[in-house]
């Protein structure tokens, strides 16, 4: 019986041995098998005991690097590391504490190839109360996941500098319209930097008036895969608006069902809007001059019958007759007509600005008056012209200058209506005024203010008011000319310009002038006293109207006059009898040959002979070119009769040698 069970307590450890004997070989197994490198230190750091996978990963045949301090295979940058977290780990151990366990550190193993690998080390300490004591290293091999980590960030680099040096501005929003990321060309574009936009929504970006368009443009256009050159408006930072012409591309997950964000990238085209808004302008004052010149030669000569027809009639009607102040008028309204074609062939480009010595004074009471029947009887037009001082200018540009400003003013008002006030004065302006505007110098200036009581004009665009194509009207409200127009036109006189302005309260343009000493040319209607004489004149004119009217004024004054509507049949008289006439009168515009060709072939045949050359427009012939041409005398259509008897007189004695006279009256 005690046999029995003697022996069945040996199988029973037999059995029991057997079983950690093969528990022992499969945790061998299992440990010399491992992918990670598995190394056992002792309390010196030597290596104990290493697994078979120091070879497949470090190169070195099992248990060559028994004996050896784990030191002497680390970088030496990762010593330090090793050591510090050994020291930990060792210290953990002895006291009972738990920071002995799972300890992670990362460091470079020297391979035998004598290249470097990265492992993850995993510090562990082994148990006191076992036979070995130290500390067991698992190292895993992360040199490729180092590299491709590397590999990518270098590539996410490489990506952000291209995306970040492009010259385009580029934006990325995800599906709930946040914005995600953007490049330095936007940062520039818009002024804002990433903390001012990131995660804020979209529409941000636009300005108020035209937000919901472009957030309904943006949504059709993503039920797409790209956009098809959509343009966007792009409010700044700085309240300036940016127009952006966008291209982009929506990318979706890897089955292609969800859209996970939206890259676009644009181009700002504001300058080149800006450029086709001006060549629109440009085209628009060509079709404008090329209309205006079409019909400025035949309106002129149908104010030359009104004219000239009216004149004829005052000088037969007795000096007190009522009839005769009428017909003042209608010679008061046919030289306004004149002046009116002036105007619009100067601003269609057409004429070149003639700066003389202008009396500012009746120029602005002539706008105010043309004004006062265009605006609206909600704005009050006030005006105190004290001046009557010259200045050197264009009157046709002055008279642009004062419509300008009054037009802006009554915009700013037409809403709630107000006070447009212009004042004309005198001012010296001393060196402390001087200082702060170095373009003029101390003196006597005119002083021409324009004030409204409107909406005034913010802060943040006054800089800009001057600047061509600015406006802040609406479209097709304005060209964003006008006060570029007037800042030139002040600057070509010497002269300067200040703004005040307050929103809500209204906007105040101060223009200051150089004054200048004299006095203001006359007009020729102001003439008083008609010189006559008893030359021949040979007068050519296509119109018989006209040539009828010139003859029956002429032949009032004395003259001899013959006259021919065919250039050739001028010629042809010329060439028979060239010492027949003292002057020639001809038009510019004529059939057949032109006249200052005709001038040129009378002038062959005599270089002596006086010309006047009469035109009511024409591209072909200025001032300038009449006069190297040894034309006397460049007349515009309608003539009036003070007008050309004058240019007749003065002519004739110059061709004389003479002095000017009036009826007998040296002038």
């Amino acid at each position: 019986m005690s046999k029995r069970k003697s022996n069945v307590g040996i199988s029973e450890r037999t059995e029991t041995g057997k079983a950690q004997q093969h528990m022992d070989e499969l945790f061998r197994a299992l440990i010399e098998n491992s992918s990670d490198i598995i190394v056992l230190l002792d309390a010196e750091g030597i290596i104990r005991y290493e697994t078979p996978a120091v070879e497949r990963l470090l190169g070195y045949k099992p248990a060559e690097l028994i004996g050896t301090n784990i030191v002497e295979r680390l970088h030496p940058d990762d010593v330090s590391k090793v050591i510090e977290a050994y020291g930990a780990i060792n210290a953990g151990r002895t006291s009972g504490g738990t920071s002995w366990i799972g300890h992670f550190i990362e460091a470079r193993f020297c391979h035998k190839d004598g290249l470097w690998r990265t492992m993850q080390c995993i510090f562990n300490a082994l148990p006191s109360d076992l036979p070995v004591v130290g500390i067991v290293i698992n190292l895993h091999d992360i040199t490729e996941r180092k590299r491709s980590d590397k590999a990518l960030r270098e590539s996410n680099d490489y990506l952000n500098k291209l995306v970040n040096y492009a010259n385009a501005p580029i934006i990325v929003w995800d599906p709930k319209f946040r914005i995600t990321r953007f490049n330095h060309a936007f940062e520039r574009l818009t002024g804002y930097g990433a903390r001012e936009v990131i995660d804020k929504d979209l529409s941000m970006l636009f300005p108020q008036a035209s937000k919901e368009e472009s957030i309904s443009n943006i949504l059709d256009t993503l039920k797409g895969k790209h956009w098809v050159s959509l343009e966007v408006p792009i409010l700044c930072k700085n309240g300036n608006i940016r127009i952006v012409l966008w291209s982009s591309a929506n990318m979706y997950s890897e089955d292609g069902t969800s859209l996970i964000a939206t890259i676009a990238q644009g181009h700002d085209i504001t300058e080149r809007k800006h450029l086709q808004k001006q060549l629109v302008q440009a085209q628009k004052m060509e079709a404008i001059g090329t209309l205006a010149g079409g019909i400025a030669h035949d309106f002129n000569n149908i104010l030359s019958a009104i004219i000239g027809f009216t004149e004829l009639a005052q000088m037969k009607l007795e000096s007190d007759s009522e009839i005769k102040d009428d017909l003042k008028e209608v010679l008061t309204a046919g030289s306004r007509a004149k002046d009116l074609i002036k105007q619009i062939l100067a601003f269609s480009c057409q004429t070149k600005e003639e700066r003389m010595p202008v009396q500012m004074e009746l120029i602005v009471k002539e706008a105010l008056k043309l004004l006062r029947s265009t605006l609206p009887t909600t704005i009050d037009m006030r005006e105190n012209i004290q001046s009557k001082s010259v200045i050197l200018s264009d009157p046709t540009q002055l008279h642009q200058i004062v419509m300008n400003l009054c037009t802006n003013a009554a915009h700013a008002m037409r809403e709630k209506g107000g006070i447009l006030e212009t004042t004309l004065t005198d001012v010296m302006l001393d060196s402390d005024f001087v200082s702060t505007h170095p373009d003029i110098h101390p003196g006597a200036y005119q002083k021409l203010t324009v004030s409204d009581t409107g909406h005034g004009i913010k802060l943040e665009v006054m800089n800009q008011i001057f600047d061509p194509f600015f406006t802040t009207k609406g479209v097709d409200e304005g060209t964003g000319l006008g006060l570029s127009v007037v800042y030139g036109i002040v600057k070509d006189c010497g002269g300067t310009i200040t703004v005040y302005s307050e929103p809500d309260k209204g906007t105040t343009f101060n223009l200051y002038f150089p004054i200048l000493k004299g006095t203001a040319e006359e007009k020729a209607s102001e003439y008083t006293i008609s010189p006559t004489g008893t030359e021949r004149i040979l007068l050519v004119d296509d119109e018989k109207p006209i040539v009828n009217i010139i003859t029956k004024i002429l032949s009032s004054l004395g003259y001899d006059v013959q006259s021919r509507t065919s250039s050739i049949e001028a010629l042809e008289l010329f060439k028979a009898m060239p010492k027949k006439f003292d002057l020639v009168i001809t038009d510019m515009t004529l059939p057949q040959m032109s006249g200052d060709a005709l001038a040129q072939e009378l002038m062959k045949i005599r270089p002596d002979l006086p010309v006047i050359l009469c035109t009511g427009f024409s591209e072909n012939i200025t001032k300038e070119k009449a006069e190297t041409m040894g034309i006397k005398v460049f007349l515009m259509k309608p003539l009036l009769k003070e007008e050309m008897a004058h240019a007749i007189r003065r002519v004739l004695d110059e061709a004389k040698g003479s002095a000017y006279e009036i009826n007998g009256v040296k002038a």
